[in-house]
């Protein structure tokens, strides 16, 4: 996540999608580290009006920083340290600890999961594994690769081999997804939000 992506259709579809979780002690790992879409903000049907006028208010007075986003998840923890490579592993140990004892945690790369290499933008297969190891179900931040299905495809199949007991649910959003990672104990209330989320957003999420 980028201080001057905020505001865009993404934080639009990441805070509506976690606003209506209930029920979980939320974490937020922003992923922060040093292509703007707001045409959502003319919409005619808004799902979340409270949620939609703030992130207009931020967009209009050009107060972009994610900080600004936080009050917005009221009862939510939230990890936003900058991410540096050269000290990842270090990063990713505060990160647990900041988080320890969330049911729901949420992942907000730049781009998602990593591809071949690791850099700032992913996530790592192997910390997505460690959140899930401490009890959390997790959400990862997914942008739509030139890969397609193809690549969605691959993902799934790589979260599976890394952490075999999980339950997955994918939910597309505008050129981007939102991979659930969900402890078996959880799945059944989030599957069933998942379901509410997406009539209530009257076609903006879909369930791949």
């Amino acid at each position: 996540m980028k201080n001057q992506y905020v505001g865009d259709i993404g934080d639009y579809g990441k805070l509506g999608l976690l606003r209506q979780l209930k029920g979980f002690k939320l974490g937020v790992n922003w992923y922060l580290t040093d292509s703007l879409q707001v045409d959502y903000l003319n919409d005619e049907y808004i799902a979340d009006k409270p949620l939609h006028e703030a992130l207009k208010e931020l967009v209009n007075t050009d107060k972009r920083t994610v900080s600004a986003l936080e009050p917005l998840l009221p009862d939510a923890t939230f990890y936003g340290e900058l991410l540096d490579t050269q000290s990842r592993k270090e990063w990713h140990k505060k990160a647990l600890e900041k988080l320890k004892g969330c049911e729901l945690i949420f992942l907000d790369p730049d781009n998602g999961l990593e591809i071949s290499k690791q850099d700032s933008k992913h996530v790592n297969y192997t910390e997505v594994a460690d959140y899930f190891k401490a009890g959390a179900s997790v959400i990862i931040y997914q942008h739509n690769d030139h890969r397609g299905e193809q690549g969605h495809i691959a993902r799934c199949d790589r979260l599976c081999k890394e952490i075999p007991d999980c339950k997955l649910i994918c939910l597309s959003f505008t050129g981007r997804d939102f991979i659930f990672v969900i402890q078996p104990k959880h799945y059944e209330t989030l599957d069933k939000q998942v379901q509410e989320i997406v009539t209530k957003w009257n076609g903006r999420f879909g369930i791949k």
